[in-house]
């Protein structure tokens, strides 16, 4: 499988770094620290990333409840559900770190 890259021109640039400014936590999906931004904004956006990792989730509902690995349907699913899970507790994990590593408790 071949990759491919694309670049980012500064209009592009621009533009994602007003969206992970203007704070909307569906739009922190690289919570990596932003070189060029003071260690408070780089705290804000991982706050932002915590809080929407602790609302709760799911792939898949049913009946307007998200669905858990223990009750999914088939292998797939429950699998999707299982890799989620662990890595949002990862991610947890080293949202807790980072922020405390800025200086953020």
């Amino acid at each position: 499988m071949e990759r491919h890259a694309h670049p980012v021109h500064r209009l592009g640039r621009n533009a994602v770094r007003g969206h992970l400014d203007d704070g909307d936590p569906s739009d922190d999906g690289d919570q990596r620290q932003r070189p060029g931004h003071a260690p408070a904004e780089q705290a804000d956006v991982l706050k932002r990333r915590q809080a929407f990792l602790e609302a709760s989730s799911s792939f898949f509902y049913r009946e307007g409840e998200p669905v858990s690995a223990e009750q999914a349907p088939d292998v797939f699913r429950e699998g999707m559900l299982r890799i989620a899970r662990a890595t949002t507790a990862e991610e947890r994990k080293w949202l807790t770190d980072a922020l405390a590593r800025l200086g953020v408790p």
